[in-house]
């Protein structure tokens, strides 16, 4: 009996609504959307008035139009290849879904389209991504880029001066 206790608990404990699920998975399909560079996907998710931010940079920008220009530019306007993320924990609560999320991409040092001029960068990035009615009405990135653009600049630096 307990143990049938345990599991009924269990169950009840980590099992999540099926909209925490829908939303989950949305959050996961905008983002690989984004990777892809596949705008039309990106376009039914976002809100008319969805909103970007950005705390490193300090960004933030309102409306789906707005969105879309500034997302076209994702991958990092030709010099970003094999863009790759894995969601290593996703969270739902209140139509507010946290993903937890490791990127990796090589990125093109000296913009010259040379595969031996591409190095491989990783790092974590923690996204939040509202929604309101199904749609993504925010969405957050928290991530160190300036530590990914510090880290840019001076491979830069290091294979000019070779």
């Amino acid at each position: 009996m307990k143990k049938l206790f345990l599991l009924a608990a269990t169950i009840l404990f980590t099992s999540a609504p099926i909209f925490a699920t829908d939303n989950i998975d949305t959050a996961k399909r905008f983002i690989r959307a984004l990777e892809a560079g596949d705008m039309a996907i990106v376009a039914g998710l976002i809100g008319k008035d969805g909103t970007f931010e950005d705390p490193t940079f300090g960004a933030s920008h309102k409306g789906r139009d707005t969105l879309l220009r500034i997302y076209e530019g994702y991958r990092g306007g030709g010099t970003t290849h094999d863009l790759f993320g894995y969601v290593t924990n996703a969270y739902e609560s209140s139509e507010t879904v946290v993903l937890t999320y490791m990127v990796y991409a090589a990125v093109d040092l000296v913009a010259g389209g040379k595969a031996a001029d591409r190095l491989p960068l990783m790092g974590q990035i923690i996204r939040v991504i509202g929604f309101k009615d199904g749609k993504i009405i925010r969405h957050t990135d928290l991530a160190n880029y300036s530590r990914i653009l510090a880290t840019i600049a001076a491979a830069r630096k290091a294979r000019a001066s070779q």
